[in-house]
């Protein structure tokens, strides 16, 4: 449901009073399409990595890999199913405080944080998935060279993951600004 739709409601409503049902569904935050955007996006990539680490040591010769690097590369990959798991929290349960403007102002705040988070796991993730993969490559001059290539690679992906999470704030910081005139 929309702040529009939201309000809508609310002055169309007269004397009555939302249901329960309603309030439910409004307080489990499933209500915003960015929050339905980050939770499906949430849901595949955990599923994604879930499959990558039920394959990876068949599939990549993980027995030929030192143990460090098997280590590393399931502990990486943990990292960023760990970081899921609190993006659904997150999304499931946002702050609410006593009144809406302080919950927005925490929520906001949590998404922030939870943004830089996932850049973060992000790009240890691939540091260490390259590392996993180059670990057994015996390397030549040229082979250096191509391992320099990959950095664009990854200053691309902080790029772009930065990128998405700055349009999901502003979304949701425009709400917060709209209440905060409306208020």
């Amino acid at each position: 449901m929309e702040l529009d739709d939201f309000k809508s409601d609310y002055k169309n409503a007269g004397n009555d009073v939302l249901g329960k049902d309603a309030i439910q569904h409004f307080m489990r935050g499933s209500y915003h399409p960015v929050l339905r955007k980050i939770s499906i996006q949430l849901m595949v990539e955990s599923m994604l990595w879930a499959i990558f680490l039920a394959v990876y040591y068949d599939f990549f010769d993980g027995h030929l890999k030192s143990p460090l690097w098997n280590i590393l590369l399931i502990l990486a990959v943990l990292l960023i199913l760990l970081h899921n798991l609190l993006g659904f929290q997150l999304i499931r349960k946002p702050a609410w405080d006593e009144n809406i403007m302080s919950s927005m102002e925490n929520y906001l705040r949590q998404i922030r944080r939870y943004a830089w988070i996932s850049i973060i796991s992000r790009v240890v993730a691939i540091v260490v998935i390259i590392g996993y993969f180059v670990s057994s490559i015996q390397l030549t001059a040229d082979k250096y060279w191509g391992l320099l290539l990959l950095l664009p690679l990854i200053l691309v992906q902080i790029y772009v993951l930065y990128r998405v999470w700055a349009k999901r704030i502003r979304k949701v910081k425009a709400v917060y600004l709209q209440l905060k005139r409306e208020g």
